[in-house]
């Protein structure tokens, strides 16, 4: 049985009704809903179904705790408010369970007794997680550390949210282990941050596509990574293309120690998937889900599981809110 995992924290959203404006065009009612990147992961898992998926987090013993159980399984939590017409988001995470919780709660006796190795276990966590507080980077740490021990598969997302520190800070933390942990995911953003930077002059999603192979290549060789995947998008005039690209390390004999590894990339863009975004949120964790799903459960190439993950990640954008409703059958239907 395969047992997927994640952990991190979960948010409320509140984006403003449409109906529900006074004379002057001020919101009187907000819209609530619960999110959280890698619980996202882990509910898109669970509706694709063939997953037994857990997540792990912190949460209040009161009301708003109940509204994220009730919202994940049939005081204070992070609170995020969207602004969808001026793409403005403000967080409030300051008092939050998960953000202050003890440390004895997360240690490393939690973890080694979690990963009994009775599961076929795949854990993911994000970057996030690294920059919401000391005793939670003390957490995913641990967390990351003991998987490993007990030959988990690991994915991680760095997800840098420049709001919560400077990159430099968040790549510091995941540094050691982007080399063991078995899938990366980043940014064209964060290729910037590492030095690879795209040009923003490019005039085609061809050229970008060439563009973030060749840098995503010399990355996973600097970093050494196992699989390191970006996700692309590129504007057109009515919506945009969305495809990705992984690279992976090929190690095997005649490797010299020490040495480059050899670095293979495969790219979606061929079968590049035209969409119009009802709302541009989930669409990353909805990828993660996807690929690893692919990946995993299914045992595909990556550019079939690539593929996967960007109609996935398409899909759930097609709805409102940050957990994909995407069924397996709809996902299927949809490739």
């Amino acid at each position: 049985t395969f047992r997927f995992t994640a952990f991190g924290e979960a948010m409320l959203r509140y984006i403003p009704d449409p109906g529900a404006e006074d004379a002057q065009g001020a919101t009187t009612r907000w819209l609530q809903s619960v999110g959280g990147a890698d619980l996202n992961v882990a509910v898109a898992l669970a509706t694709l179904q063939g997953w037994s998926c857990t997540w792990i987090s912190a949460v209040p013993d009161n009301e708003l705790g109940d509204v994220i159980l009730d919202a994940v399984a049939p005081g204070e939590v992070g609170i995020y408010h969207v602004w969808p017409q001026q793409k403005r988001m403000v967080y409030q995470r300051r008092h939050s369970v998960f953000c202050t919780m003890a440390d004895a709660m997360f240690s490393d006796e939690f973890w080694h007794g979690y990963w009994q190795g009775l599961y076929r276990d795949v854990f993911h966590v994000t970057g996030i997680t690294m920059q919401l507080s000391d005793c939670c980077r003390r957490a995913q740490h641990a967390a990351i550390r003991c998987a490993l021990d007990k030959g988990v598969f690991v994915s991680l997302d760095l997800n840098w949210r420049p709001a919560l520190g400077p990159f430099a800070d968040l790549f510091a933390e995941v540094k050691p282990w982007v080399s063991l942990v078995d899938v990366v995911v980043i940014s064209t953003d964060q290729l910037g941050e590492l030095g690879k930077a795209i040009s923003c002059e490019l005039d085609s999603a061809e050229a970008l596509d060439t563009a973030i192979q060749v840098s995503l290549v010399s990355v996973c060789e600097e970093l050494r990574a196992k699989t390191l995947c970006i996700c692309c998008k590129f504007a057109q005039k009515q919506g945009q293309l969305r495809w990705s690209v992984v690279a992976s390390t090929n190690s095997g004999p005649g490797e010299s120690e020490g040495g480059p590894p050899r670095v293979s990339v495969v790219s979606s863009f061929s079968r590049a998937v035209s969409q119009q975004p009802l709302e541009a949120l989930g669409g990353g964790d909805a990828w993660v889900a996807g690929f690893l799903d692919a990946r995993i459960l299914n045992d595909t190439s990556l550019s079939d599981a690539a593929h996967q993950a960007d109609t996935l990640a398409a899909l759930c954008q097609d709805r409102v809110g940050d957990f994909s409703t995407v069924t397996r059958h709809e996902l299927l239907a949809g490739l």
